[in-house]
C-alpha cells in the first residue's frame, strides 16, 4: 500500500541507503570540482512524512561548499547542469529560483537510484549589510521513503543523525 506516497516503499537497510547517499554526494562534489570550505555532516535517517518512524525512513545528506570565488561557483553550477545527466541524473529545473535573492538553483532526480537533489548557489557577494554571510553552494540530497527490514528498526535518537 502506498499511503499517499504514490509508491510502496521498498525494504532496504538504512546503512545501505546512507552509503548510496554518500556515493551520490561524492559524485556531485567531483563535478563541482572546487576545493574550499566544506560544511555539513554525513547522511542521516529522517522520518518519512506522517508514516510510522519505527518502520519507514528516508535518508538526507546536506552539505555546502564555500570560500571560493563567486565566479568559480557559478561556473560549477553550469558544470552540474551539463555533466549530471551523464551520471544518471535527470535535470528537472535549472535557473533562478523565486526567492528574493533569485539564487541559481538546480533540481534533479537520479534515474538509477531513488534520490532527488536540490543544489543552490547562494551568491551573497552583493549583500550590502556589514558582515554578510559567505557565498556558497548548498547541496541537499534526499531519498525516497524506504522500510526498515524486519530485524532492523529506527536508530535510537542519540544515533539517528549518522556521522561522517
Amino acid at each position: 500500500m502506498s499511503d499517499g506516497l504514490g509508491y510502496t516503499p521498498k525494504v532496504r537497510p538504512a546503512r545501505e541507503v546512507s552509503e548510496e547517499a554518500r556515493q551520490l554526494s561524492s559524485g556531485i562534489y567531483e563535478v563541482i570540482n572546487l576545493r574550499g570550505e566544506n560544511g555539513g555532516g554525513g547522511p542521516r535517517t529522517a522520518p518519512c512524512g506522517e508514516k510510522d518512524p519505527d518502520v519507514f525512513y528516508k535518508v538526507k545528506h546536506s552539505w555546502s561548499l564555500g570560500g571560493v570565488p563567486v565566479a568559480d561557483m557559478e561556473a560549477a553550477m553550469g558544470r552540474l547542469e551539463r555533466e549530471l545527466p551523464a551520471r544518471n541524473w535527470k535535470i528537472l529545473r535549472y535557473g533562478r529560483n523565486n526567492s528574493q535573492a533569485r539564487n541559481l538553483e538546480l533540481l534533479a532526480d537520479s534515474t538509477e537510484k531513488q534520490f532527488t537533489v536540490n543544489i543552490e548557489f547562494l551568491d551573497n557577494s552583493k549583500v550590502t549589510r556589514p558582515n554578510p554571510p559567505q557565498s556558497l553552494i548548498h547541496v541537499s540530497l534526499v531519498s525516497a521513503c524506504f522500510q526498515y527490514p524486519p530485524k532492523e528498526s529506527a536508530p535510537s535518537p542519540s544515533h539517528s543523525h549518522g556521522g561522517s
